[in-house]
């Protein structure tokens, strides 16, 4: 609750100090220029596009919560129409999927949909 009014800029920052993250260490897993995590860090009003926020997310080693959470912030929004996102949802949540396939292929009553629709992957997270 402390957080909810943070711009991106503000609530990136403080999730790489809560994880006790070092500003290179974030930039580089994010495979983003020193000089734009600067420029990023610098301004509290700083909006990325969406590419940038997204890799930001995997750099900071967010859960798919917080980066939900730090995407709404930008602007924008995991979509399950969009194979880039979907991308983005498998490398942060691969077990998840193995774990929603098993399930399904075990007892498929047990999912309201097949796990394999992009659409109930986000819709069920």
């Amino acid at each position: 609750m402390s957080h909810m009014s943070d711009t991106f800029q503000q609530y990136l920052m403080y999730l790489i100090g809560a994880r006790g993250l070092t500003n290179s260490e974030v930039y580089k897993r994010a495979i983003i220029d020193k000089r734009l995590f600067a420029k990023i860090k610098g301004n509290p009003q700083y909006h990325p596009d969406k590419a940038t926020a997204m890799r930001l997310c995997v750099g900071a080693m967010l859960s798919l919560d917080e980066t939900i959470d730090l995407l709404a912030r930008a602007g924008y929004a995991l979509s399950p129409c969009d194979k880039r996102d979907i991308i983005f949802f498998i490398i942060l949540h691969p077990l998840y999927l193995i774990f929603r396939g098993a399930v399904y292929d075990a007892n498929p009553k047990v999912l309201a949909t097949n796990p394999r629709n992009s659409y109930a992957v986000f819709r069920n997270a």
